[in-house]
């Protein structure tokens, strides 16, 4: 009895450490180090068998079962969508019937059409969009809004029409000086003026100088035709207090352009010995007839004045900077014949010698149509 249960013992102790190690090799807790690389391949196939499908294989099937069932889902409800739309489209674009026209044929009735509920799907709001302000767009849009104010005032500024003119005087106007014809054929032996082809012109462009509060001069140049902007002939009027103290007109004589600094110098500055030509006490023209100055003859110094002129024609007014004296001389009639020169540069930058001649005139010889 006792070796049966001594015996029964062992086969006992034997099985329980054979499945033991059995649980080891499949758990690979060094079982697979007793064996050769064929036999754990093997043994690795065997238990992969056994033990089935893992909990990560089963993870994944079921993330693409979901993922089916989601693709699915959504195929399903475009296709509802889809058939919604096409029912109510044939509902609204049905043919009337002559039975049921109240029913179908919204055009005819108050009845709206049903709601399309796949145009009615809210949309997504996109974020607002500001651009960032540069500050160079905003210099240029300020340099930009400054020029065109200053050329809409320097616009205004040429059309403004002169005021206050003496003797009814106007562009577009005409000036008659035929009173004048017999002391000018009086006087043609002794005179260095060149007389007018024609005493009648057209007021083509009008020039203002104000000297200062009192004194005013006005140049008004005429013109053989309404278009032409070269004068026959020019009136200086000037204008003491507001009355005029003397009229003359003027003809063109000679223009010199002075090429170097030398000439110029004659001309405006003189030298130790020489005044300059203008401003000096006698003016020599170059047929060597010689004119006193007039302003201030008893001044052993040059005399003369500085002023800008502004000329308006009908479509413009510019601006010239002029330095000028004035000189005369007696004729065998008693006569005073002006010599005007003038240093001139105009608009345009171009800088030259003017010399005019002229005859003093009276209000009444003087006629403006």
């Amino acid at each position: 009895m006792r070796i049966t249960s001594s015996v029964f013992a062992i086969v006992l102790l034997l099985s329980f450490f054979s499945s033991n190690l059995d649980a080891k090799k499949r758990s690979g807790w060094g079982g697979s180090k007793l064996l050769s690389k064929k036999q754990s391949f093997k043994q690795t196939k065997k238990i992969s068998k056994s033990r089935g499908r893992t909990s990560f294989d089963k993870a994944r099937d079921l993330k693409m079962k979901q993922s089916r069932a989601k693709k699915s889902f959504r195929q399903y409800r475009e296709s509802k969508e889809v058939e919604k739309v096409v029912e109510s489209q044939k509902k609204y674009f049905a043919p009337v019937s002559p039975t049921n026209s109240t029913n179908h044929n919204f055009r005819t009735s108050n009845t709206q059409p049903p709601a399309q509920d796949y145009f009615n799907q809210q949309k997504r709001k996109l974020p607002k969009y500001t651009p960032a302000i540069n500050g160079t767009y905003i210099v240029v849009a300020f340099i930009l809004i400054i020029g065109i104010l200053l050329w809409f005032f320097a616009k205004q500024k040429s059309k403004r029409p002169i005021q206050e003119l003496p003797l009814d005087i106007r562009l577009g106007g005409i000036i008659d000086l035929e009173s004048i014809s017999t002391r000018l054929l009086l006087n043609r032996d002794s005179l260095n003026m060149l007389p007018p082809k024609i005493l009648k012109g057209y007021i083509t462009s009008i020039g203002t100088i104000k000297l200062d509060d009192d004194l005013n001069i006005y140049n008004v140049y005429a013109s053989e035709n309404i278009d032409d902007d070269k004068p026959i002939f020019t009136l200086k009027i000037e204008m003491l207090k507001g009355v005029i103290s003397v009229v003359k007109v003027f003809t063109h004589y000679e223009t010199i352009y002075p090429s170097t600094v030398s000439e110029w110098e004659k001309w405006l500055d003189g030298d130790e010995e020489n005044y300059p030509n203008i401003g000096g006490l006698t003016f020599k023209t170059p047929s060597d007839i010689e004119y006193a100055r007039i302003w201030e003859p008893e001044v052993e110094e040059t005399v003369r004045t500085k002023f800008i002129e502004s000329i308006s024609t009908e479509n413009t007014n510019i601006e010239t900077l002029n330095i000028v004296s004035l000189y005369g001389r007696e004729l065998e009639t008693k006569e005073i014949e002006f010599l005007y020169v003038s240093n001139i540069e105009d608009a345009d930058l171009n800088n030259f010698i003017k010399i005019e001649l002229g005859l003093a005139i009276k209000e009444s010889e003087l006629i403006i149509i």
